[in-house]
Protein backbone atom coordinates (compact mmCIF):
# COMPACT_ATOMS: atom_id res chain seq x y z
CA UNK A 1 0.00 0.00 0.00
CA UNK A 2 2.93 2.36 0.64
CA UNK A 3 4.08 1.76 -2.94
CA UNK A 4 0.53 2.43 -4.13
CA UNK A 5 0.48 5.75 -2.26
CA UNK A 6 3.85 6.77 -3.71
CA UNK A 7 2.89 5.77 -7.26
CA UNK A 8 -0.48 7.53 -7.12
CA UNK A 9 1.09 10.66 -5.65
CA UNK A 10 3.65 10.89 -8.45
CA UNK A 11 1.89 9.40 -11.49
CA UNK A 12 -1.79 10.02 -10.77
CA UNK A 13 -4.69 7.60 -10.81
CA UNK A 14 -4.89 6.87 -14.53
CA UNK A 15 -1.14 6.33 -14.98
CA UNK A 16 -0.75 4.05 -11.95
CA UNK A 17 -0.32 0.41 -12.92
CA UNK A 18 0.16 -2.84 -11.03
CA UNK A 19 3.56 -3.18 -12.76
CA UNK A 20 4.71 0.16 -11.34
CA UNK A 21 3.39 -0.64 -7.85
CA UNK A 22 5.08 -4.05 -7.61
CA UNK A 23 8.31 -2.65 -9.03
CA UNK A 24 8.38 0.06 -6.38
CA UNK A 25 7.34 -2.41 -3.65
CA UNK A 26 9.97 -4.92 -4.70
CA UNK A 27 7.44 -7.73 -4.93
CA UNK A 28 5.56 -9.70 -7.58
CA UNK A 29 2.16 -9.36 -9.16
CA UNK A 30 1.34 -12.83 -7.88
CA UNK A 31 1.79 -11.65 -4.32
CA UNK A 32 -0.19 -8.49 -5.03
CA UNK A 33 -3.10 -10.50 -6.45
CA UNK A 34 -2.90 -12.92 -3.51
CA UNK A 35 -4.02 -10.07 -1.24
CA UNK A 36 -6.15 -7.99 -3.61
CA UNK A 37 -8.62 -9.10 -6.29
CA UNK A 38 -7.75 -6.17 -8.56
CA UNK A 39 -6.41 -2.61 -8.58
CA UNK A 40 -9.77 -1.21 -7.52
CA UNK A 41 -9.68 -3.28 -4.33
CA UNK A 42 -6.08 -2.23 -3.69
CA UNK A 43 -6.99 1.43 -4.22
CA UNK A 44 -10.03 1.16 -1.95
CA UNK A 45 -8.08 -0.45 0.89
CA UNK A 46 -5.23 2.04 0.40
CA UNK A 47 -7.70 4.93 0.68
CA UNK A 48 -9.28 3.53 3.84
CA UNK A 49 -5.92 3.02 5.54
CA UNK A 50 -4.62 6.37 4.35
CA UNK A 51 -7.70 8.15 5.72
CA UNK A 52 -7.01 6.47 9.05
CA UNK A 53 -3.38 7.55 8.93
CA UNK A 54 -4.28 11.17 8.13
CA UNK A 55 -6.98 11.24 10.80
CA UNK A 56 -4.55 9.85 13.38
CA UNK A 57 -1.89 12.38 12.36
CA UNK A 58 -4.30 15.21 13.12
CA UNK A 59 -5.82 13.68 16.26
CA UNK A 60 -2.48 12.76 17.80
CA UNK A 61 -1.28 16.34 17.67
CA UNK A 62 -4.15 17.88 19.63
CA UNK A 63 -5.45 17.72 23.18
CA UNK A 64 -8.97 16.40 22.74
CA UNK A 65 -9.76 17.31 26.39
CA UNK A 66 -9.27 21.03 25.70
CA UNK A 67 -12.34 23.27 25.28
CA UNK A 68 -14.10 22.58 21.98
CA UNK A 69 -13.06 25.86 20.30
CA UNK A 70 -9.40 25.12 21.12
CA UNK A 71 -9.78 21.57 19.76
CA UNK A 72 -11.17 22.90 16.49
CA UNK A 73 -8.40 25.49 16.17
CA UNK A 74 -5.73 22.86 16.85
CA UNK A 75 -7.32 20.40 14.42
CA UNK A 76 -7.43 22.95 11.60
CA UNK A 77 -3.76 23.84 12.28
CA UNK A 78 -2.78 20.16 12.31
CA UNK A 79 -4.68 19.58 9.07
CA UNK A 80 -2.86 22.50 7.43
CA UNK A 81 0.43 20.91 8.49
CA UNK A 82 -0.51 17.71 6.59
CA UNK A 83 0.43 19.58 3.44
CA UNK A 84 4.06 19.33 4.53
CA UNK A 85 4.05 16.19 6.67
CA UNK A 86 1.82 13.90 4.58
CA UNK A 87 1.85 15.33 1.07
CA UNK A 88 2.07 12.03 -0.85
CA UNK A 89 -0.68 10.48 1.26
CA UNK A 90 -2.98 13.44 0.66
CA UNK A 91 -2.29 13.42 -3.09
CA UNK A 92 -2.91 9.67 -3.31
CA UNK A 93 -6.09 9.99 -1.30
CA UNK A 94 -7.36 12.77 -3.56
CA UNK A 95 -6.55 10.71 -6.67
CA UNK A 96 -8.48 7.72 -5.38
CA UNK A 97 -11.47 9.65 -4.04
CA UNK A 98 -11.87 11.67 -7.24
CA UNK A 99 -11.36 8.79 -9.67
CA UNK A 100 -12.23 5.36 -8.24
CA UNK A 101 -15.65 4.35 -9.51
CA UNK A 102 -18.10 1.50 -9.09
CA UNK A 103 -19.23 -0.64 -12.00
CA UNK A 104 -22.21 1.70 -12.50
CA UNK A 105 -19.85 4.68 -12.95
CA UNK A 106 -20.64 6.30 -9.59
CA UNK A 107 -17.78 7.41 -7.39
CA UNK A 108 -16.86 4.71 -4.90
CA UNK A 109 -16.13 7.12 -2.06
CA UNK A 110 -18.87 9.40 -0.79
CA UNK A 111 -19.69 11.27 2.41
CA UNK A 112 -20.92 7.96 3.86
CA UNK A 113 -17.31 6.82 3.93
CA UNK A 114 -16.53 9.65 6.33
CA UNK A 115 -19.19 8.69 8.89
CA UNK A 116 -16.68 7.74 11.59
CA UNK A 117 -14.79 10.99 11.08
CA UNK A 118 -18.01 13.02 11.18
CA UNK A 119 -19.15 11.22 14.32
CA UNK A 120 -15.93 12.14 16.13
CA UNK A 121 -16.26 15.77 15.00
CA UNK A 122 -19.91 15.82 16.11
CA UNK A 123 -18.84 14.75 19.60
CA UNK A 124 -16.60 17.81 19.84
CA UNK A 125 -19.46 20.07 18.78
CA UNK A 126 -21.84 18.46 21.28
CA UNK A 127 -19.27 18.96 24.04
CA UNK A 128 -18.94 22.61 22.97
CA UNK A 129 -22.71 22.94 23.21
CA UNK A 130 -22.80 21.23 26.59
CA UNK A 131 -20.04 23.53 27.88
CA UNK A 132 -21.89 26.59 26.59
CA UNK A 133 -19.21 27.52 24.03
CA UNK A 134 -21.33 26.65 20.98
CA UNK A 135 -24.93 27.54 20.21
CA UNK A 136 -27.52 24.85 20.92
CA UNK A 137 -29.27 25.40 17.59
CA UNK A 138 -26.22 24.22 15.60
CA UNK A 139 -26.66 20.78 14.03
CA UNK A 140 -23.49 18.86 14.98
CA UNK A 141 -23.52 16.70 11.81
CA UNK A 142 -23.92 19.73 9.58
CA UNK A 143 -21.04 21.43 11.39
CA UNK A 144 -18.87 18.31 10.94
CA UNK A 145 -19.60 18.19 7.20
CA UNK A 146 -18.98 21.94 6.88
CA UNK A 147 -15.78 21.71 8.92
CA UNK A 148 -14.40 18.89 6.75
CA UNK A 149 -15.34 20.70 3.55
CA UNK A 150 -13.66 23.89 4.75
CA UNK A 151 -10.48 22.04 5.76
CA UNK A 152 -10.34 20.13 2.48
CA UNK A 153 -10.83 23.36 0.51
CA UNK A 154 -8.15 25.08 2.58
CA UNK A 155 -5.71 22.27 1.80
CA UNK A 156 -6.53 22.42 -1.92
CA UNK A 157 -5.99 26.19 -1.83
CA UNK A 158 -2.65 25.78 -0.04
CA UNK A 159 -1.58 23.13 -2.57
CA UNK A 160 -2.41 25.48 -5.44
CA UNK A 161 -0.63 28.39 -3.70
CA UNK A 162 2.48 26.96 -2.00
CA UNK A 163 3.70 30.44 -1.08
CA UNK A 164 0.79 30.94 1.35
CA UNK A 165 1.37 30.59 5.07
CA UNK A 166 -0.47 27.46 6.28
CA UNK A 167 -0.61 28.78 9.87
CA UNK A 168 -2.34 31.97 8.77
CA UNK A 169 -4.72 30.03 6.53
CA UNK A 170 -5.57 27.69 9.40
CA UNK A 171 -6.21 30.65 11.71
CA UNK A 172 -8.61 32.25 9.21
CA UNK A 173 -10.51 29.01 8.55
CA UNK A 174 -10.78 28.24 12.28
CA UNK A 175 -11.99 31.80 12.95
CA UNK A 176 -14.69 31.45 10.30
CA UNK A 177 -15.85 28.07 11.58
CA UNK A 178 -15.88 29.01 15.25
CA UNK A 179 -17.47 32.43 14.76
CA UNK A 180 -20.39 30.72 13.06
CA UNK A 181 -21.19 28.55 16.08
CA UNK A 182 -19.80 30.38 19.11
CA UNK A 183 -22.08 31.70 21.81
CA UNK A 184 -19.68 34.55 22.46
CA UNK A 185 -18.52 32.89 25.65
CA UNK A 186 -15.96 30.55 24.06
CA UNK A 187 -13.80 30.56 20.98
Amino acid sequence: MAATVQTLAVRGFHATTADEIVRLAGTSKGLLWHYFADLDELFEETARRTLGLLTEAVASSIDLRAPAPAVIRAAVRAAAALRLTHGPERRAMREIVQNLRRADGELRFTQRDLDDLYTAQEAIVRRGQSDGDFRDDVDPRLFAVTYQGAVDSMLDHLDANPDLDPERSARVVADILISGVATGRGG
